[in-house]
């Protein structure tokens, strides 16, 4: 590899089966997903930036069955291809060099043309305050890199899924006061534009869609998250961030210990819904 090719930092890589051995590894990783090679989903785009380039060869490896892969080595170079590619997925590294991943998912969910593009961190680290403020700052889901490929994988194909599925379903949804457009990956309430992330977004519709129905947590992992290694706290983590910014919705996502969640009409007399909701729970047995 020349010296210009070693410090190149955007690669778009798409491969095809070109050897027996590549066949083998698309075969065995196309088994693990309990998805053919043959999707219709294998042009789908998925951008990664990471300073490490063994971890870029890595994903790309696991990936490039399926997907076009592109790759950046810094903050700088992602930002510019998220914008020019418009990539269906970003896979973010949170400890870059000359700028913190955390930095560089706010700037994405920021700007318009990359706001609604599903992030998921890949990281070093799963220290739960250090993956809490991912969230906090877009980051949709994460995988901890000493996880086994296939995990991450798994994820990647329940994100790219998800978005699709996502266009089966009514284009807009009102609720109250609120509206989601699924065709703008849009959400109203009383008539203010509220920034969602893209899992954040789902998992509202997806409550919107079963409103006045107690949720469980399995049910809501496999709808929305596709079972791809979720704890009930992440769910729990995503729930207070949604409530927090649905302020002014009249409805309001309430704890059914033992059960799940219910989204149902706010009682008139709760102010504040979206913030107090955290701390509001409802009984089970009927009074």
């Amino acid at each position: 590899m020349s010296a210009n090719s070693a410090h190149d930092t955007s690669l778009v890589n798409h491969r095809h089966a070109s050897s027996q051995d590549g066949d083998s590894k698309k075969s065995k990783l196309g088994r693990a997903s309990g998805r053919s090679s043959h999707s219709t989903r294998e042009f789908k785009r998925i951008l990664v930036i990471d300073d490490d380039k063994g971890i870029l060869e890595l994903v790309d490896e696991l990936l490039s069955y399926r997907f076009t892969v592109l790759k950046a080595l810094d903050a700088s170079t992602g930002l510019t291809l998220a914008a020019s590619e418009r990539p269906d997925l970003i896979i973010l590294d949170l400890g870059l060099q000359n700028q913190s991943g955390h930095d560089l998912c706010r700037i994405l969910r920021e700007r318009h043309e990359t706001k609604h593009i599903p992030i998921l961190i890949y990281t070093g680290s799963d220290d739960i305050e250090n993956l809490t403020q991912a969230f906090a700052h877009g980051a949709d889901d994460y995988v901890v890199k000493n996880a086994k490929p296939r995990e991450l994988v798994a994820r990647v194909l329940a994100k790219i899924r998800r978005l699709e599925e996502t266009a089966e379903t009514p284009d807009v949804i009102e609720c109250g006061n609120l509206v989601v457009d699924s065709s703008r990956l849009e959400t109203i309430v009383a008539g203010q534009t509220v920034a969602l992330t893209v899992l954040e977004f789902n998992l509202l519709r997806y409550f919107l869609l079963n409103k006045n129905k107690v949720i469980s947590r399995d049910k809501i992992l496999d709808a929305v998250w596709k079972n791809a290694g979720i704890s009930n706290r992440t769910i729990d983590t995503h729930m207070v961030f949604l409530r927090k910014k649905l302020v002014g919705f009249d409805h309001e996502f309430s704890t059914v210990y033992g059960a799940g969640y219910i989204l149902k009409k706010l009682d008139p007399a709760t102010t504040n819904p979206s913030v107090a909701a955290p701390e509001k729970s409802v009984s089970k047995s009927k009074k």
